[in-house]
C-alpha cells in the first residue's frame, strides 16, 4: 500500500516464549522466533506501537523493548533488543501475559493486540519453574483484555506446545490459533498474524469503477458501481484498466518476457455489486482471458509512447520456440528504426513521436510486414491526475501552504550589491593624486659622497660631485 492510505494507529505487544527448549532445532526455534519478530518490526508503520516480552520462568521474564513508536530509529534499536535475546528456564506465561495487557490497557490505539508463541507446555501453576504460583485462568484473564479491547492470538510450533491451553487463550482472546508443526514455517506466520491483525485493507464502500486507455476493451465513461474491494498499488511496469478511489486499481495487467499477468481486487460475488450484473462484463473478461493465453505463435508487437518516442517491443516465437537473430525494423510517421534483440526471442526499437503519425507501427523483417501494433499509452504530461489537489495534499502533510499568484508576496530581507566599483573609483583617485604630485612637487638639489674602498687596509679615497655644464 501507499504510505497515503489512512491505517490505524496499532499497539502490539509480541509475547515470546525464551525457554530452554527453544535452542532446539537447526535453525533453533528461537532463531526462527527472532526472525518473525524482525519481520513484524520491518513491516510496521512509523506511528506503530510495538513491544517485546522474552519469558521463561518468572525471574527470567522482561522486556527486550517496551512499547514505542516503530521509528526509524526505534527499529534500529528493535531490532538489536531482537537479535540479543538468548535462552533458558522453563515456560511460565502468565507473568508476561498480564505484564503485556497492562501496557496496552494504558496505551491509546485503534488496534490493541498480542501475540503469544510458545514450543512447551506451560508450567504456571505446577512443576519445577512454577510450584509457587496460582494456577491462572487464560481463558479468563484473555476474556478481560477482549472486553478492554485488547485481542490475542497464540502460535505453538513443534509438538511439544501445549496446544490446548494456547487454543483457549486465542479463542478467549478474539484472535487466531495457528500450530507451526513445521518451524520452518513460523517467520511467515508471525508477519501474516501481525498483518491480518492490524491492516483492515478492505474498502468497504460503494466505488465507481473508471475506465483507462488500454488495449484490450474500451470501457465506457459510466460504469456500475463495485460494493467493496481490497485496496493496492499498481506495480511501475503494470498498466490500469480500471481505478477505484484515488488511483487504487481494481483491474489490471502486466507483462513478464512472455508472461502474462491481471489482477482483479474486487470479486464476482459479494463484493461486486452492480458492476457484477453489467451486461459488458462477460465481453470484457472473455477478452481479457484470451489476452491471458499463451502468446501465439509468431511475432506479437506492442507499442507504449514514452515522452516524444515510442517503445516498441516484439516477441518472436514460432513452434514453440523463441526465434532469434532476426532483422527486424520499425516504422512510425515515415520513420525507420533498426530493433535490437535484448532477450530471447524479444526485440525492442525506440522510434520518434509524432503528433500526426497515427497510432499504428509496423514492424516488418526484410521488408516484408510480420506484425502491427497499436500505440497505447498515454502521454505522461497530460496525465489523467488532478495537479491542483495532488499539490495541496503535499502542503498539507509538509505543514507548508499553497501558494498562488494572488497571494504570493514575499517580504525583500534586503538585496544584494556588488562593491567593486568603489575599488576602482579609489584607485583611480590615487593615481591622479600621484601624478598631480610628480608634476607640481619643488624641484631639488642634491649631493652625495661616493665612498670606494682601495686598499685592504682600509683607506679610504673620496670624490666631489659636481653639476655637469
Amino acid at each position: 500500500l501507499r504510505t497515503e492510505v489512512t491505517l490505524p494507529l496499532v499497539a502490539l505487544v509480541m509475547v515470546v516464549d525464551r525457554s530452554q527448549s527453544m535452542a532446539t532445532g537447526s535453525p533453533s526455534k528461537i532463531e526462527l522466533a527472532k526472525e518473525g519478530a524482525i519481520q513484524v518490526v520491518e513491516l510496521a508503520y512509523q506511528e506503530d506501537l510495538l513491544g517485546l516480552i522474552a519469558f521463561s520462568d518468572e525471574a527470567s521474564t522482561r522486556w527486550v523493548f517496551e512499547l514505542r513508536p516503530a521509528t526509524e530509529r526505534g527499529k534500529r534499536e528493535m531490532l538489536q533488543g531482537i537479535l540479543g535475546v538468548g535462552t533458558g528456564g522453563g515456560t511460565v506465561l502468565g507473568p508476561a501475559y498480564r505484564q503485556a495487557i497492562e501496557a496496552l490497557t494504558s496505551t491509546q490505539a485503534a488496534v490493541k493486540h498480542v501475540i503469544v508463541l510458545s514450543d512447551g507446555r506451560l508450567y504456571d501453576g505446577g512443576g519445577p519453574f512454577g510450584a509457587q504460583q496460582e494456577v491462572p485462568d487464560f481463558e479468563a484473564l484473555a476474556s478481560e483484555a477482549q472486553a478492554a479491547g485488547i485481542t490475542t492470538s497464540t502460535i505453538a510450533i513443534g509438538s511439544e506446545a501445549d496446544f490446548e491451553r494456547l487454543e483457549e487463550i486465542a479463542s478467549a482472546g478474539g484472535g487466531r490459533y495457528y500450530e507451526a508443526l513445521d518451524v520452518s514455517t513460523l517467520p511467515r506466520i508471525f508477519s501474516n498474524e501481525a498483518l491480518t491483525a492490524t491492516r483492515a485493507l478492505l474498502v468497504e464502500e460503494p466505488t465507481v469503477p473508471r475506465g483507462r486507455p488500454n488495449q484490450l476493451y474500451d470501457f465506457p465513461a459510466a460504469l456500475p458501481p463495485v460494493d467493496a474491494y481490497v485496496a493496492t498499488s499498481i506495480k511501475s511496469d503494470a498498466q490500469e484498466l480500471l481505478s477505484g478511489r484515488e488511483g487504487e486499481p481494481l483491474l489490471a495487467v502486466r507483462r513478464a518476457g512472455l508472461g502474462r499477468t491481471a489482477a482483479l481486487t474486487t470479486d464476482l460475488n459479494g463484493w461486486a455489486g452492480s458492476f457484477g450484473s453489467w451486461q459488458g462484463l462477460p465481453g470484457a473478461l472473455g477478452t481479457l482471458g484470451r489476452w491471458l493465453q499463451a502468446v501465439p505463435p509468431g511475432y506479437d508487437a506492442t507499442a507504449n509512447r514514452d515522452g516524444n518516442e515510442l517503445e516498441v517491443v516484439v516477441d518472436a516465437v514460432l513452434a514453440g520456440e523463441y526465434v532469434n537473430g532476426e532483422r527486424l525494423s520499425a516504422r512510425f510517421g515515415g520513420a525507420t528504426v533498426q530493433m535490437d534483440q535484448v532477450g530471447p526471442g524479444r526485440y525492442v526499437g525506440r522510434v520518434p513521436w509524432i503528433e500526426s503519425a497515427g497510432q499504428e507501427v509496423v514492424v516488418a523483417r526484410d521488408g516484408d510486414v510480420v506484425a502491427r501494433a497499436s500505440v497505447t499509452g498515454p502521454d505522461p504530461e497530460f496525465a489523467d491526475i488532478d495537479g491542483a489537489r495532488l499539490l495541496e495534499a503535499v502542503a498539507q502533510r509538509t505543514g507548508g501552504a499553497v501558494v498562488t499568484g494572488e497571494t504570493y508576496e514575499p517580504e525583500l530581507a534586503g538585496g544584494g550589491r556588488s562593491i567593486w566599483q568603489w575599488f576602482l573609483a579609489a584607485a583611480v583617485a590615487v593615481f591622479i593624486a600621484e601624478l598631480a604630485w610628480r608634476r607640481f612637487a619643488p624641484a631639488t638639489t642634491t649631493a652625495a659622497r661616493s665612498a670606494t674602498p682601495v686598499s685592504p687596509r682600509g683607506r679610504w679615497s673620496t670624490a666631489r660631485l659636481r653639476r655637469p655644464s
